[in-house]
Formats: C-alpha cells, sequence, structure tokens
C-alpha cells in the first residue's frame, strides 16, 4: 500500500474468522495449562498484531497497560500495574497487573482513527471468577474489535484517586509505557517462537476459510 489512505477493513465476517484461528491456535497450545490461555493476553496481541499486519500491509502493534472491565451490576475492576512493579520491572513477568490489546492507525474517509483489537473478551466470565466477583453478569463476546473513541466510558468513581488514574476522565484501557517496553522485549526475545507460531496462526486461517468456502460450494451444488 503506497497510500496512506490505502485501507484494508475487515468485514464482520472476517474478523469471526480471524478470531477463531487466534483463539484455536492458542487453546491448542495452553489446553494443559490449569486456566488454559486465560491469562495469556500478551500472546494474544503478539499473534493477533502480526496476523493483522500480515493479512492487511498496515501497522497493528500489540501494547500493554491498564484496562477496567466491567461485570454488570456496576461492579468494575481495575487491572494495573503498581508503581511499584513498574519502578523495579525488569522483564514483563515481573509485573503481575497488566492487560495487552491490540491498536492500529485507521485512515478512512479522510480522517483518522484509532482502533481496539482484543481477542481475549471470551476469558471475562472466568477473569471474574478468579477475581471473586459475585453475581457477574457478562455479555457473551468472544472478541472486542472497535473504533477507541467508541469505548470512551467515564472512568467509575472508585478508581478516580487511583495512582494510575488521576488526571483522567474516560477511557477504560490505556497503553502504559513501561508494560508495552516491556512487552516488546518479550516478543523479541521470543523471536523464533513466534515466527513459528505466526507461520501455524496463517496457515491455520487459511486452511478454515478453505474448508467453510468448500463447504459453502458443496452446499450450493446440493
Amino acid at each position: 500500500m503506497n497510500n496512506i489512505n490505502d485501507s484494508v477493513i475487515f468485514d464482520p465476517w472476517m474478523k469471526d474468522q480471524i478470531d477463531a484461528a487466534v483463539s484455536a491456535l492458542m487453546h491448542q497450545t495452553y489446553q494443559h495449562k490449569t486456566y488454559g490461555a486465560a491469562l495469556k493476553c500478551a500472546e494474544y496481541a503478539i499473534l493477533g498484531a502480526r496476523l493483522l499486519t500480515t493479512l492487511s500491509k498496515r501497522p497493528y502493534f500489540a501494547v500493554a497497560g491498564s484496562q477496567i472491565v466491567g461485570f454488570g451490576n456496576d461492579q468494575f475492576e481495575l487491572i494495573s500495574p503498581s508503581r511499584r512493579e513498574r519502578r523495579n520491572a525488569k522483564k514483563l513477568a515481573d509485573i503481575q497487573s497488566y492487560h495487552c490489546w491490540i491498536e492500529c492507525q485507521q485512515h478512512e474517509d479522510g480522517s483518522t482513527h484509532l482502533e481496539y483489537i482484543d481477542f481475549t473478551s471470551r476469558y471475562d466470565r472466568q477473569i471474574a471468577q478468579l477475581l471473586k466477583v459475585p453475581d457477574a453478569n457478562i455479555a457473551e463476546e468472544n472478541y472486542l474489535w472497535d473504533r477507541a473513541d467508541t469505548l470512551d466510558y467515564p472512568i467509575p468513581q472508585r478508581f478516580l484517586q487511583h495512582p494510575s488514574v488521576i488526571g483522567r476522565s474516560h477511557g477504560w484501557r490505556w497503553k502504559d509505557p513501561v508494560c508495552t517496553r516491556l512487552l516488546r522485549a518479550y516478543e523479541k526475545n521470543n523471536e523464533a517462537y513466534f515466527r513459528q507460531q505466526s507461520a501455524e496462526l496463517l496457515q491455520l486461517l487459511t486452511r478454515q476459510i478453505e474448508t467453510l468456502m468448500q463447504s459453502q460450494q458443496q452446499h450450493c451444488l446440493n
């Protein structure tokens, strides 16, 4: 793509296929773990960003930082690294509380907007159980894929004095420079692994779409 206004727009069907492929690979990789892939947001973001960049020829970036999660019934949890963690962390594993997702600057109709993609929404109910959130009322969604400005919700009052929130009034996720730097280092230090996983993911998506297309063709013939 030579023109900055050129843009690949993934339609809902393709978004579903991409999500299904990423989820299938992560499940295959971590099904033997106690919590499966539920706590592997870093790998979801890294692999997802690489796949989307390959498919669209546009830069998608895995980022890390803080997130407010809504569990329904006015129940919210803030997932955010402490100042001590940020100050002392040498690697991503040194930080216990963070979240990762994908960001991309999209150019459409002469304007620019930030897009969020998060393939871990399917685990919100499991996360609620781990955080011991009572009576969680969670929408059954596999992934989030939307403009950032449509997700610019007011920050719940109880979090406004939290050190990582001070100065903010809206927005339920924001990237942190320290966490994102450590995420990039994690990706770089495991480049061979992510290159192999990315290749397998692209093959998986290709086979998945080919199978669906063949099934549809067979249905039409019948």
